[in-house]
């Protein structure tokens, strides 16, 4: 599942947490998902001021995990990155 949120959270590469940031968290940890995210994934949103960031979160049931991958693609003519 991929989903885009305006969810802060250092677990995807911000430096701070917000509250839909923890709502995230508390999403994932209670419904057995598994967030992919590797911290060397090249951002997915690119701010007009040149700032990048990982707003776009892929989720994966936990028993399904081992069996996923995520790769960021090249731009595709808007600002975000497709994952």
């Amino acid at each position: 599942m991929v989903r885009d949120f305006n969810a802060a959270s250092p677990n995807w590469g911000y430096s701070f947490r917000n509250t839909p940031g923890k709502i995230e968290e508390e999403f994932i940890a209670s419904n057995n998902l598994e967030l992919i995210y590797n911290s060397n994934d090249k951002p997915t949103y690119l701010h007009y001021n040149g700032q990048t960031i990982n707003p776009d979160l892929t989720t994966v049931s936990t028993n399904l995990s081992n069996y996923t991958d995520r790769a960021v693609l090249e731009d595709i003519g808007r600002d975000h990155r497709a994952d």
